[in-house]
């Protein structure tokens, strides 16, 4: 019998201000859903409110809004103990993230992989430079 391994991947873009970052964000959900994929979106300080992903195009997407408190690692493993299909995580407005919400618990094996790099990476750090901002998102599965 083989045995089979997920590993995430973590997909990381940033670039400055009116870049087409949150366009970019949107449409990587579309394509997803499309393809039958459930996924979740999170922002943070969006243009268009709270628990919103917009695009200065005008198109606009439902969000999980987070806070200062929100833990990813938790509300993924909550949300798929519950029973909850969750195939990737798109995540706007990084910058505004904290250390502690991009840097995942040591004890995984399934995210351990894309812990470093976004939070050890001088130029990917959050609040590292100002007026360059960020997305990434992790396809699970």
């Amino acid at each position: 019998m083989i045995e089979s391994h997920l590993v995430a991947e973590l997909h990381f873009f940033t670039g400055t201000m009116d870049s087409g970052k949150s366009t970019l964000a949107l449409q990587t959900n579309h394509n997803h859903a499309a393809r039958g994929r459930v996924g979740r979106i999170f922002t943070t300080h969006d243009r268009a409110g709270e628990a919103m992903l917009s695009s200065r195009l005008g198109l606009e997407q439902a969000a999980l809004e987070v806070s200062e408190d929100f833990n990813f690692w938790r509300y993924v493993v909550d949300s798929l103990t519950h029973g909850a299909r969750i195939d990737y995580l798109i995540c706007d407005e990084a910058q505004f993230y904290s250390r502690d919400q991009v840097d995942l618990p040591k004890s995984s094996t399934t995210f351990r992989s894309m812990s470093s790099p976004l939070a050890y990476s001088p130029t990917s750090a959050p609040n590292s430079s100002p007026g360059l901002n960020a997305w990434w998102s992790w396809p699970i599965g």
